[in-house]
């Protein structure tokens, strides 16, 4: 009995280790969080999935009414820390000048008037660089010297867009055909600048030209423009190679694309409130969300880290959820809008008809500050009466004010362009735009669809084709008398 004593105590020990050892193992549902991990119910910061209906199909998110309170948004996915604060730079197009602010202060720290139109502005450490549309050039200017450090000349092309991303400034743009050469689809692709040296390091072709762009690390996302129809593709910023794929790569008319860790948010003018989530990895549609109760029409969008600002057509900003897919805050901004942007932990909105840019203040909801970039727009000239009485020229249509022999042209408020298209339809080529306060000749018509009323005009430029007079919300078009 002696000699298993010893045996006996070791087998105990043995037991009294397995013991403890267990004890510190989790047990589902029960054990507490790890300080660094999220507690049970808590999202964990990972792009949630969508599920799929029985047929195979992606399940939308639900369109139903929701109230528009304020309230917590989700926590946002962990990510990198915030870089060093840009200064912020706006421009003012009537003034052909161009402001750099403190981000912080929201003081003016640079003015300068520019030799050219100013068309598109991205920050990098370097300073602002500028889009010169008048001149095909793209301009640095130095913060320190207040003036332009360096000028890169674009011959051959039209500047369309600008933005900066993964450690280059992207331009994208449309190829001028040569002279002589017969009109065919416009051709394009985007200048990559190394912004250290202040070269173009790359030409890359897209077979149309670029109108906007989006970045996640590793991630370039362009959306490209022709002929009516939108083509959103990634260029692998490593080797400049572009690919397309998914089944939300074609659009119609016009996108705007913004990307953060829970995917790729587009909005497009056929579906003119709609929240479009793409997925990163397929390309494929993840979600679709109608802003019902949301006034006005989408215009622009950006994303930040925890939340999608969709800029609206009434000068308001929409705050949406990426998690819960739903707006939470509409922020009243300005009456007029042009773009909005997110930079340095807070989100911007410029106005060229207010000659002012606008700071979102993304922990209170509301606009902090705003600074006067130049003149405004001149007043518009009030909405003449029409000579003649409005007439049902067409069934479920508005009523119609123009008659063939007319003059009119483009009302200034809002200052938005009427598309001209090939035949009377939103299907229809697009064969330019009659900008605001521009008159034209009606020559024929009307013509009735999509329930509106169709015009084929003469604008004072020599553009014709087809335009729309307005829609159910009101007149784009006002007679001359």
């Amino acid at each position: 009995m002696k000699k298993k004593t010893p045996i006996l105590l070791l087998v105990c020990c043995a037991l009294l280790l397995i013991s403890v050892s267990c004890a510190s193992l989790p047990i589902p549902g029960l054990s507490p969080s790890a300080p660094n991990q999220p507690a049970s119910g808590e999202p964990a910061g990972e792009i949630q999935p969508v599920s799929t209906n029985a047929e195979g199909g992606l399940t939308l998110a639900t369109s139903t009414p929701k109230p528009l309170v304020l309230q917590s948004p989700t926590p946002p996915a962990p990510g990198q820390p915030e870089p060093a604060a840009l200064d912020v730079w706006a421009y003012n197009r009537l003034d052909q000048k161009l402001i750099g602010l403190d981000a912080r202060t929201f003081e003016l720290k640079n003015e300068l008037i520019m030799d050219g139109e100013p068309g598109g502005v991205a920050v990098t450490e370097q300073g602002a660089w500028v889009l010169d549309v008048s001149g095909n050039r793209i301009l640095r200017i130095d913060p320190a010297t207040n003036s332009v450090a360096a000028t890169l000349l674009a011959p051959g092309f039209k500047l369309r867009a600008i933005a900066a991303g993964e450690g280059s400034v992207w331009v994208g743009v449309e190829e001028v055909p040569l002279e002589g050469a017969a009109s065919a689809t416009p051709l394009g692709g985007v200048l990559r600048l190394n912004p250290g040296s202040d070269e173009i390091s790359q030409y890359i072709e897209t077979s149309a030209p670029v109108t906007d762009f989006a970045f996640r690390p590793g991630e370039v996302w362009i959306i490209s423009t022709s002929q009516g129809f939108n083509t959103l593709s990634q260029i692998d910023p490593a080797t400049n190679t572009v690919s397309t794929r998914g089944d939300s790569s074609i659009w119609y008319e016009t996108s705007h694309i913004s990307a953060n860790a829970y995917g790729l948010w587009l909005i497009n003018t056929t579906a003119p409130n709609t929240v479009q989530q793409i997925d990163l990895t397929s390309g494929n549609l993840l979600s679709a969300t109608k802003l019902d109760r949301v006034p006005g029409t989408a215009r622009d969008i950006v994303a930040s880290q925890d939340a999608v600002w969709v800029l609206m057509d009434n000068g308001t900003v929409a705050r949406f959820d990426p998690q819960r897919l739903e707006v939470y805050s509409i922020i009243p901004v300005a009456s007029f809008v042009d773009e909005i942007f997110a930079q340095s932990g807070a989100i911007y909105v410029s106005s060229q008809f207010e000659g002012k840019i606008f700071r979102v203040d993304v922990a209170q909801n509301r606009v902090s500050a705003n600074f006067v970039t130049g003149q405004a727009m001149p007043t518009p000239t009030p909405t003449a009466a029409p000579t003649k009485p409005a007439y049902g020229a067409c069934d479920a249509a508005y009523l119609s004010r123009l008659h063939v022999g007319d003059k009119a042209r483009v009302k200034e408020i809002p200052p938005q362009a009427n598309r001209v298209r090939s035949e009377p339809n939103i299907e229809a080529e697009t064969l330019g735009y009659i900008q605001p306060g521009v008159g034209m000749t009606i020559l024929e018509g009307p013509q009735c669809s999509n329930n509106w009323v169709w015009w084929k005009v003469e604008a004072d430029t020599g553009l014709v084709g087809w335009t729309a007079e307005g829609d159910e919300k009101g007149y784009w078009l006002e007679v001359i008398p």
